[in-house]
């Protein structure tokens, strides 16, 4: 389960929590409160939770940091968390903060509520959509070895050295962006189940989200949208980020979605109304023994904001 789903007592309605935290990866304050706040509320918004009601913001400060630093630093990354918690239609109204050897920023976010989509219900037949691309984590990387003139860098072709600030900035806006109108999605077009894509990669989420199925079933994975030149730079580091085989841990990354064939267009069509790019059918459902593949000639879909 991405969240805690637990029944109110004399209540039909449902508290539905989580938490999430982590360290930075990227160079920019604002952007990493943002990436966290999304990264925390991504977890309600995979089970079709389309409003959340109250955030508590974990957050530490660096021991490392001069008074200077961190008189800029902390500041700008509670901004940017609290923008983004605004931005979702939510205010964090407390907290806890301490000082640690690395900068955290994360939260608990919680909501209360009767509608939401629970995790079990695919059906042969269904499609899987993706809300968001792959190779967050290629990406981020890549521009880090740029940073430290890392020997991974300097062996890079021409081609992707000069391309690293856009792969950068791309996955930046993927990580950047709220999975909120993938919940409305979810809900408005009646998906049977979800799970958002983070540290266990593609692969791993659709197989934990395929053995939570009530019914025998098997998710078949035969498109994934990459990050353009992502693939190529796990491809020359010899798959060190097993983004291909589907493993490759995902920041603040998409909704893995199960739904109804007759529904895609719908689904799809909101979303690029109100996100600005569609989605991507990635797989089927079908009968099988609770589990997930992804096919040998699966198709590679380049991607670019």
């Amino acid at each position: 389960m991405d969240s805690c789903i637990t029944k109110v007592s004399n209540s039909e309605l449902y508290l539905i929590q989580t938490t999430d935290f982590f360290t930075p990866l990227v160079n920019d304050p604002y952007l990493y409160g943002r990436i966290s706040c999304c990264n925390v509320l991504s977890d309600l918004y995979a089970t079709g939770v389309t409003s959340c009601d109250n955030v508590l913001m974990l957050l530490a400060s660096s021991t490392k940091f001069t008074n200077s630093e961190r008189e800029v630093i902390v500041p700008e990354m509670i901004r940017g968390f609290n923008d983004c918690c605004l931005e979702a239609g939510t205010k964090v109204r407390g907290g806890h903060t301490l000082v640690n050897p690395w900068p955290l920023i994360g939260g608990v976010a919680t909501a209360v509520t009767d509608k939401f989509v629970v995790p079990t219900n695919a059906r042969v037949n269904d499609k899987i959509l993706l809300t968001k691309p792959l190779g967050t984590q290629v990406a981020v990387n890549l521009f880090q070895w740029k940073d430290l003139q890392d020997d991974k860098f300097s062996s890079m072709p021409e081609e992707i050295q000069s391309q690293t600030d856009k792969i950068f900035k791309d996955a930046c806006y993927s990580m950047g962006m709220l999975n909120k109108h993938g919940a409305i999605a979810m809900q408005k077009f009646n998906a049977t189940s979800a799970t958002d894509v983070t540290g266990f990669g593609i692969l791993g989420h659709a197989k934990n989200l395929a053995s939570a199925q009530t019914s025998d079933l098997k998710f078949v994975i035969k498109n994934l949208p990459i990050i353009q030149h992502c693939l190529e730079v796990d491809v020359l580091c010899k798959g060190m980020f097993k983004l291909k085989e589907g493993f490759s841990a995902e920041t603040s990354g998409g909704l893995l979605v199960t739904i109804n064939e007759a529904d895609v267009g719908a689904f799809l069509n909101y979303y690029k109304q109100n996100v600005g790019y569609e989605p991507w059918v990635v797989g089927d459902v079908i009968a099988g023994d609770r589990t997930a593949e992804i096919v040998e000639d699966v198709q590679i879909t380049k991607v670019q904001f």
